[in-house]
């Protein structure tokens, strides 16, 4: 069993300093020119400023997951707890095992896998480049790679074991859930770039539905299959969550300041 750094209430803590963090920097960087506070709040709220509103929801969302995945670690903290919902979690989705079923979970399990999700990614990123699309070809990467050596990290500090009875084999560390990390990054992410390039409402919604339940799905389907918890597969869609839109963030920000400096040398 892994020794945990995170005693109950973490996430309270972990949030309270955000907040003293918060409030130390507006007091020293703006205090001297408070007429120039809500002037400031306003362009954070405003679609149409670089750092306006769509950049602040994503900072906002990036917190919430965040505090989600810390909740999660919380929870590990009263073990008992833990293991009964997940057990009954586990065998919820037993009932449902059947040779029908089990065939289709493990097709949509494997769409979250290396052999699918490498593929993609390399063909995105093709797709994107050879477009002059670079910024969002540095999303993609910066989403993929070093999210995956997150997971395995976190996967190494937890050394949660995987549940004893499963319907296909799976190796290695339990939590978080790779596969619903990685469908999560590849599907949800797949939605940004369709409504980023793709103007056809015919276009636009059904393939949001799609990849919508193939990124819900991956991670529903290890359950299924009994290779992961729950709150393993809770876990690795939050840290998704928390890494794209973070992923998100710092592109944004870096093509900003890119475009801003684009103007003024010209």
């Amino acid at each position: 069993m892994p020794v945990l750094l995170y005693a109950p209430g973490s996430s309270l803590l972990a949030l309270s300093l955000c907040t003293l963090i918060v409030v130390w920097a507006l007091l020293t960087r703006w205090t001297p020119e408070a007429q120039k506070v809500w002037p400031f709040l306003r362009e954070r709220f405003s679609p149409r400023e670089p750092y306006g509103l769509w950049l602040t929801l994503a900072l906002v969302l990036v917190g919430a997951s965040f505090w989600a995945f810390t909740e999660i670690i919380d929870w590990w903290t009263d073990q008992p707890d833990l293991f009964a919902f997940d057990a009954w979690a586990n065998e919820t989705a037993g009932l449902f095992a059947s040779p029908t079923f089990t065939p289709i979970a493990i097709f949509i399990t494997d769409l979250g896998g290396f052999w699918v999700s490498v593929p993609l990614i390399i063909a995105t990123l093709i797709v994107l480049w050879i477009r002059d699309e670079k910024w969002d070809a540095l999303l993609v990467l910066l989403a993929f790679v070093p999210g995956e050596g997150l997971v395995y990290l976190l996967k190494a500090f937890f050394s949660r074991v995987r549940p004893e009875l499963q319907i296909i084999e799976a190796h290695g560390y339990s939590f978080p859930s790779g596969h619903a990390f990685t469908g999560f990054i590849l599907y949800i992410g797949g939605i940004y770039l369709l409504w980023r390039h793709t103007t056809r409402a015919s276009y636009r919604w059904p393939g949001t539905v799609l990849l919508l339940l193939l990124a819900f799905g991956v991670g529903l389907s290890r359950i299924y299959l009994g290779v992961h918890y729950f709150t393993d597969v809770i876990g690795g869609w939050t840290l998704a969550l928390m890494w794209l839109l973070a992923c998100y963030v710092l592109v944004r920000m870096l093509k900003t300041r890119h475009g801003i400096a684009e103007t003024v040398t010209k």
